[in-house]
């Protein structure tokens, strides 16, 4: 069982896997203005080890990160009373868990009438948030008359 992380080891987590996913980003930039100018083949072979390397330092944090989220309960199921507990980023919002586009979250081990899980916030101060992790909802409240 992997040691569940507190909010300054995850902080500590995010800042490097940032870093390394922006030299990640820079070297994929650097290696694709390389194939157009006809780079040497000695430095693509450096630039592609060090691609490599960088892959598995992110995969490794990744595993750290999500082997590190506490388990929460959430729920019970309205149908059969059953417990919901996931493993959930209840640190912040600027974790790869909240990732609109491409969120990273464990494996869990779901009631069989699992279906959806929606999320709504309720925001106590303003958040600082990486680009890819904001999505404009509704541009005004949504009121339902006869509810």
């Amino acid at each position: 069982m992997q040691k569940i992380l507190n909010k300054y080891e995850r902080a500590g987590l995010l800042n490097r896997l940032w870093a390394i996913a922006e030299n990640y980003d820079n070297l994929i930039a650097d290696i694709e203005l390389g194939e157009e100018n006809s780079q040497e083949v000695l430095e693509m072979d450096q630039s592609t080890k060090l691609l490599s390397d960088l892959s598995e330092e992110i995969e490794e944090i990744m595993t750290l990160y999500l082997g590190g989220l506490p388990i929460k309960d959430l729920s019970r199921c309205p149908f059969t009373g059953e417990k919901l507990s996931m493993a959930i980023d209840d640190f912040g919002l600027d974790g790869p868990f909240w990732n609109y586009n491409a969120p990273k979250r464990p494996e869990n081990n779901l009631p069989q009438s699992f279906f959806p899980l929606t999320e709504l916030l309720s925001l106590g101060q303003a958040q600082r948030l990486p680009p890819s992790y904001v999505h404009q909802g509704l541009t005004f409240p949504l009121f339902f008359q006869d509810f």
